[in-house]
C-alpha cells in the first residue's frame, strides 16, 4: 500500500475547502447602483452652474441653454445606458430642417466635413423628425470620470455655439419656442 504524501493531501483538502468557504460566506460583493451615475451627472451639471432636471426612469438629465443672443433655445440631454455603460450627451433638435424633403446635398456635405474635423462631437441626421442632432459619448465601463464629463458637456456646447452662425440658415425655427 502506498503512503500518502501529507503535503499533497493537505493541498487537496485546501483546494477543495476554498470554494466551499466562499459559498459559506454570506457577504456578497457590493453591486454598483448604476443609477448613482445619474446623481453624479446632476452634481457635475450643478457644478457647471446648469440647473438640470433628472428622470430616474429614462435615466436622463436635461437642461436648456440658448445658442445665441436671439434666444435660440435648445435642450441638452445626458442619457445613461446601463446596458452599454455609456453616457450619451446630445442636443436633440440642434437644427430643425427647413425643407420637408429632408437633408439637402449641400448641408449633408457640410455636416460630413464638420464630422471629419470634430474630435469627439458628431452630427447625426434623424430622418423621422427631419432634424440634426449634435452628440458625444462618454464610456463609464469602469467608472465615471467627473472631469471628463464636465469637459465633454462644455466642449459639446462650445462646438454648438461656434458652428451655429453658419448652420442657422438651414434651420426652420427655434424648436423650443
Amino acid at each position: 500500500m502506498a503512503l500518502l504524501n501529507p503535503f499533497s493531501t493537505f493541498s487537496l483538502i485546501l483546494a477543495l475547502s476554498i470554494p466551499l468557504a466562499s459559498l459559506a460566506d454570506d457577504t456578497q460583493p457590493s453591486v454598483i447602483d448604476k443609477s448613482a451615475y445619474l446623481d453624479v451627472v446632476e452634481q457635475e451639471l450643478a457644478r457647471l452652474g446648469l440647473k438640470s432636471r433628472c428622470d430616474r426612469v429614462s435615466m436622463t438629465c436635461s437642461y436648456n441653454k440658448s445658442l445665441s443672443s436671439d434666444g435660440d433655445l435648445r435642450e441638452i440631454n445626458l442619457k445613461y445606458s446601463p446596458r452599454t455603460d455609456t453616457i450619451y450627451i446630445y442636443i436633440e433638435n440642434y437644427l430643425s430642417l427647413r425643407d420637408s424633403s429632408g437633408l439637402t446635398e449641400e448641408l449633408a456635405r457640410l455636416l460630413l466635413s464638420y464630422n471629419r474635423e470634430l474630435v469627439t462631437a458628431k452630427f447625426e441626421w434623424d430622418k423621422a423628425t427631419d432634424s440634426i442632432r449634435l452628440s458625444t459619448t462618454i464610456n463609464t465601463d469602469s467608472n465615471l470620470d467627473r472631469r471628463s464629463l464636465r469637459s465633454q458637456v462644455v466642449g459639446l456646447w462650445s462646438v454648438a455655439v461656434r458652428l451655429w452662425p453658419g448652420l442657422k440658415k438651414y434651420s426652420q425655427s427655434d424648436p423650443l419656442r
